[in-house]
């Protein structure tokens, strides 16, 4: 499995088709213009991305989102690799806005929760963050 920044318009459109896929979005390509603006990671077995994310980097801190896997990737520890990856390429402070049933994935990383829980598109969400 290779891990990466995305670095061409290829590696870019990987990275919004397993979006697609794993997080099964109806508005996804209205987000493009945002997404042409950050940097995004994926990683690939037998030339095809099984998971992936996005970071907006800020001045203050990063931003991480649309963590992705593959259904068929999940729980096997690839998403936690590639999240790795990424805080060791940028460093610094990030943020993320979680769904709540996957705060236990985060807190293995490090992250920690803060603020109240909220509501997106009708899921709990929290709201976590990490210095690395």
């Amino acid at each position: 499995i290779e891990f990466k920044k995305a670095s061409s318009q290829k590696d870019f459109f990987m990275c919004m088709e397993v979006r697609g896929l794993a997080l099964m979005m109806n508005n996804m390509f209205s987000r493009i213009q945002i997404d042409q603006t950050c940097l995004h990671y994926l990683a690939i077995e037998d030339q095809k991305t099984i998971t992936a994310c996005r970071a907006i980097v800020k001045k203050n801190a990063t931003h991480l989102g649309h963590v992705c896997v593959l259904k068929k990737y999940r729980k096997s520890g690839i998403g936690k690799k590639l999240l790795n990856y990424v805080l060791n390429d940028i460093k610094g402070e990030f943020y993320l806005n979680i769904q709540v049933h996957t705060i236990p994935f985060y807190k293995s990383l490090g992250f920690e929760a803060y603020g109240p829980i909220f509501q997106d598109a009708g899921i709990d969400h929290q709201k976590m963050k990490i210095k690395i």
